[in-house]
């Protein structure tokens, strides 16, 4: 690179420091967030528009850069799935399940009396794929929650919706090398999160600042601005230099900054006001040969400001595997970083989402044709309606990929694969008393659509069953029988 395209770089980069009023918020945060690259990817265009002096026409450059990223994004939402995942989420919730997990979160605070022995302000939803469980989280915008919905989903699951929030999910899922480092990331993450939801609550103060909140979250673009806010504030408190107590304080502070300014949306009763939630949570999950587990530090950093507090503030975990669901340091990390979650310290996870939810009432017509496809899927989880657009042969092949939890239809499958498709087809049991079958109930919850139905208290045993769902029957039929079988 000559002096001259250095100099160019410099003064663009100079131009992006220094003029956020021209540039505009959301403009701006994009760029700034990694200057050099968008330098490198549009330098053809750039240097000219330098060496004529006018900040002007950069300025005009950036902004339909943005645009353009926008519409290409809405592009490719409308000729997808995402475009139809994201609709059902606007169509009117059905079911009870988020007034029950209202009414758990209320019963759970209840906990935090100052006598008690519950370790931390948060709880796991647990259950299948496709049940419904990020609409119910999201209903509790409607119950005067606010709600921080971020989703940690894999960076290559891009066909899928809600999608996942790259800024939080890089922060928390980011490379780290001890668990000190790693507590005080989160730390420094919560303190960032409580300041910046402060800085907006009291920005809103002449208005319904939830009514404002709840616009904000269900929008793509404007909850990715708000995380940009977030990475502000933690950029700026991570820079500090501190120790993991003096980050710890910090925390506590922000949240208590958040409450005493924030009266009208804290009042101090047990409903839940306050909901973080961490959806695809089981991307936490620590590597084998990670030397601390991140789901153990993140609950220990919650629990840290949970005792402080008797605000219903809640964290929730949305996940289909339960194997965090109790959060505790996994057996092949040295003994010191594990603590005793036995008994009563953890709250009970929520497994509620309903069923049938589209079914017709009973009063229909007899010549309602119920066998037909377009109506055998209104039965069972939501998903399948909603996906209607697909197809039959194009929702049977959804529905094996996930029945056998596998990507392509085979006839190769694991004898544990093979035992799933066999308990739906036929509401096959399981002894649960047998040493294998906690491994396959949790397995068979996590990728092969199995509904849990419950939790014993000492968090030892799942329960579980195939309900009645007459469109994944009829998949589990093809993958036993092959494609040819008859609807």
């Amino acid at each position: 690179m000559n002096i001259d395209t250095i100099n160019l770089q410099r003064t663009f980069e100079k131009i992006v420091d220094h003029e956020l009023s021209l540039f505009g918020k959301p403009v701006w945060k994009l760029i700034s967030e990694d200057t050099p690259k968008f330098w490198n990817d549009n330098r053809a265009q750039l240097e000219p528009l330098l060496r004529t002096g006018s900040s002007s026409a950069i300025v005009q450059y950036v902004q339909d850069m943005y645009k353009k990223s926008i519409k290409i994004n809405e592009r490719r939402s409308e000729s997808s799935d995402v475009g139809f995942l994201k609709a059902a989420f606007c169509e009117p919730y059905r079911g009870m399940a988020a007034q029950a997990l209202y009414e758990a979160l209320t019963d759970d605070n209840h906990g935090f009396d100052g006598s008690s022995k519950h370790y931390g302000k948060f709880k796991a939803y647990i259950q299948g794929s496709g049940s419904g469980k990020s609409r119910t989280i999201m209903e509790l915008t409607t119950k005067g929650v606010f709600v921080i919905y971020i989703n940690l989903r894999s960076p290559m699951d891009v066909d899928n919706w809600p999608p996942r929030d790259d800024i939080i999910a890089d922060i928390l899922l980011g490379p780290v090398q001890t668990a000190d480092e790693y507590e005080k990331l989160c730390c420094v993450f919560f303190a960032a999160l409580f300041t910046t939801l402060e800085e907006f609550i009291t920005a809103h103060a002449l208005e319904d600042a939830l009514s404002v909140w709840n616009e904000l979250i269900g929008d793509e673009l404007k909850r990715k601005e708000w995380f940009m806010d977030v990475q502000m504030q933690y950029r700026l408190k991570a820079t500090v230099d501190q120790s993991l107590s003096d980050a710890k304080r910090k925390m506590i502070l922000s949240l208590d900054t958040l409450v005493k300014k924030c009266p009208t949306y804290f009042p101090k009763t047990h409903v839940p006001k306050l909901a973080i939630v961490f959806d695809e949570a089981h991307y936490l999950n620590p590597d084998k040969d990670s030397k601390f587990s991140r789901p153990h530090l993140l609950c220990r950093t919650i629990s840290t400001y949970s005792h402080q507090s008797t605000d219903s503030i809640w964290v929730l975990f949305v996940l289909t595997s339960s194997r965090i669901s109790d959060f505790a340091a996994p057996a092949f990390l040295y003994p010191s970083q594990r603590v005793s979650l036995s008994g009563v310290r953890l709250c009970p996870p929520f497994i509620t989402t309903g069923s049938d939810h589209f079914a017709p009432p009973l009063a229909t017509s007899v010549d309602y044709d119920f066998a037909a496809w377009h109506n055998v899927i209104r039965f069972g989880r939501p998903l399948w309606l909603s996906l209607r657009h697909l197809g039959l042969k194009g929702l049977v092949a959804l529905g094996r990929n996930k029945l056998t939890n596998s990507p392509n239809a085979s006839s190769d499958y694991s004898n544990d694969t093979y035992l799933c498709v066999l308990a739906q087809r036929f509401g096959l049991d399981l002894c649960i008393g047998h040493p294998d079958a906690g491994v396959h109930v949790e397995n068979a919850i996590a990728g092969h659509m199995r509904t849990c139905t419950g939790v014993t208290p000492d968090r030892w045993w799942m329960f579980s069953t195939y309900p009645s769902e007459p469109f994944l029957s009829h998949v589990a039929a093809t993958v036993l029988y092959g494609e040819a079988f008859p609807v």
